[in-house]
């Protein structure tokens, strides 16, 4: 089932819309050798823009992004090296995502997609 429920903060108004349909998508990081690399940032954007996510690695270079994502065609990255004031900086995901992995998500699919680590600029 899904279901609308409206907020309204202030004078304007805020939809918020919670669905069970959302895809799931994790993996690895890994470097050159097929090694895990710990605490690199993983970045997803749908393609043609829009806010980009980021996740961070533990410590055995595992990644997922498992909510707040829409079924459809993103672009993902994986970075090291990414000073902490870039982790969660729009403009840095732009930059990053350029020349990222193509990956489509269906509604409900669960896709795992090992990456390879680049570094960051």
């Amino acid at each position: 089932d899904e279901k609308t429920v409206g907020v309204r903060p202030g004078a304007g108004e805020v939809r918020i819309e919670l669905s069970s349909d959302g895809p799931t998508l994790g993996g690895r990081v890994l470097n050159d050798d097929d090694q895990p690399v710990p605490d690199a940032t993983v970045f997803l954007r749908r393609q043609g823009g829009g806010q980009a996510f980021a996740a961070q690695c533990d410590q055995s270079g595992a990644y997922s992004f498992s909510s707040g994502v829409a079924p459809g065609e993103y672009k993902v990255v994986a970075v090291r090296n990414l000073p902490e004031s870039q982790r969660w900086n729009g403009g840095a995901a732009a930059r990053l995502l350029s020349g990222a992995t193509d990956v489509k998500l269906g509604a409900r699919e669960r896709k795992l997609a090992d990456l390879r680590v680049r570094e960051a600029m």
